[in-house]
């Protein structure tokens, strides 16, 4: 985090933005498509507190865009699929990391994005998967308190 920290605050020359897409795209999106698609349970949590510096660093400027930009391309998508581990993976990463949005977006799309969201939060209270409504429970209850 703080590695990424620092070179986002350094980006004044082109290599310095070269290695911090670099370190975005090829390295924490990574972690982050690995965490949602893992099916060993013990690996799974070991890159969730790799991860976790990142959900828990929202306040962070520029952390809540990157999350966006890296979860964006796949974790939608993975709350629909039907193998019912990455349903519950993808599921829990979004309530730990939720609300998602890119702080440069109109307060327009902002709005059409969280009501999304909700909806995802809907969608998998009411998963046939009861590991998925489990995660999806602690998730609203952490995110209500």
């Amino acid at each position: 985090f703080r590695g990424w920290k620092d070179l986002k605050q350094g980006t004044q020359d082109e290599k310095a933005k070269s290695l911090l897409h670099c370190v975005e795209q090829d390295c924490i999106q990574e972690l982050m498509y690995s965490a949602v698609h893992m099916g060993d349970s013990s690996l799974y949590e070991n890159l969730m507190s790799l991860l976790s510096v990142f959900h828990e660093g929202k306040r962070v400027r520029g952390v809540d865009g990157l999350l966006y930009k890296l979860y964006h391309p796949f974790l939608f998508r993975s709350i629909l699929v039907s193998n019912s581990t990455v349903r519950r993976n993808a599921s829990s990463i979004f309530v730990t990391a939720f609300p998602f949005h890119d702080p440069d977006s109109q307060s327009n799309e902002i709005e059409e994005d969280m009501h999304k969201q909700f909806s995802i939060l809907q969608q998998i209270l009411e998963d046939p998967a009861e590991s998925v409504r489990l995660v999806a429970v602690q998730g609203v209850c952490r995110l209500v308190a």
